[in-house]
């Protein structure tokens, strides 16, 4: 009889895949005290390992991912709104 178990529990590799609030911070490029912010709003999940915050790089990844796409659907809206108001048109004409 087979038994089901689950792999070891490789503690060193979730650590290298994890990151501090300093280290996200500055891949985001955002104050940590904002860091902070977006985490206890729950739009990055986080773990605490005593009193320090960690974050899994993937989770942190696809905040990032997240945020670029709504900036730059935001920038399409502006660009699209600009050019139905003429300003880029009225920008041709002053030079």
């Amino acid at each position: 009889m087979t038994s089901l178990s689950t792999p070891p529990h490789d503690e060193n590799k979730q650590e290298a895949d994890e990151l501090t609030t300093t280290q996200a911070a500055k891949i985001l490029n955002i104050s940590s005290s904002y860091l902070m912010k977006l985490i206890n709003d729950d739009q990055i999940p986080y773990r605490q390992v005593g009193i320090h915050t960690k974050i899994l790089l993937k989770d942190l990844l696809e905040y990032k991912k997240s945020r670029d796409a709504n900036r730059k659907q935001g920038l399409q809206k502006l660009t699209d709104l600009s050019q139905e108001l003429g300003f880029y048109d009225l920008e041709r004409k002053r030079t």
